[in-house]
């Protein structure tokens, strides 16, 4: 199953928040674990510990010197299909870097992961990786207006 999980699939325009004014990784996960709740692709439980792992294991990333992102998740027992929301912040959050957890990242652009399938993680993950990589990318899906655009832009890019 997990070598079949591609990005395209998992994006849903209804999880892509564009312009967020949320001043907080906690508020973003809360914003976009609500409506993954509400389409029941994560369980109730699902917010709570997205926002439990990120104080044990946080998952910002900065990219080059000029541009942070975040990638909260949680484990597979929280989620009832696997799916991202993506957000773009209208300003700047703090967040705790992946590989130094003292070192604080400043970013506007947060992938929200549920996965189902614990094997996918890694394939979904290598994908954003791939994505990540070009910062031109990221800035075209942060100047992105709305969810289609941010989905195009992705989706020709992965």
């Amino acid at each position: 199953m997990a070598d079949d999980i591609l990005l395209k699939d998992l994006i849903d325009s209804e999880l892509v928040f564009v312009n967020s004014t949320a001043s907080s990784l906690e508020e973003v996960i809360n914003n976009v674990a609500s409506k993954m709740i509400d389409k029941d692709i994560v369980k109730d439980s699902y917010p709570e510990a997205v926002i439990s792992r990120e104080k044990e294991l946080p998952t910002g990333l900065n990219i080059g010197s000029e541009f942070g992102i975040a990638i909260p998740h949680t484990d597979v027992q929280h989620v009832n299909r696997s799916a991202i929301g993506i957000t773009t912040l209208e300003k700047p959050i703090k967040v705790h870097s992946m590989v130094n957890p003292e070192d604080i990242i400043d970013t506007q652009l947060v992938f929200n992961l549920s996965v189902a399938d614990p094997d996918g993680q890694i394939k979904i993950l290598q994908q954003l990786m791939g994505l990540f990589k070009n910062i031109d990318v990221l800035k075209e899906i942060l100047a992105s207006k709305d969810a289609g655009q941010i989905i195009d832009v992705v989706n020709k890019n992965i």
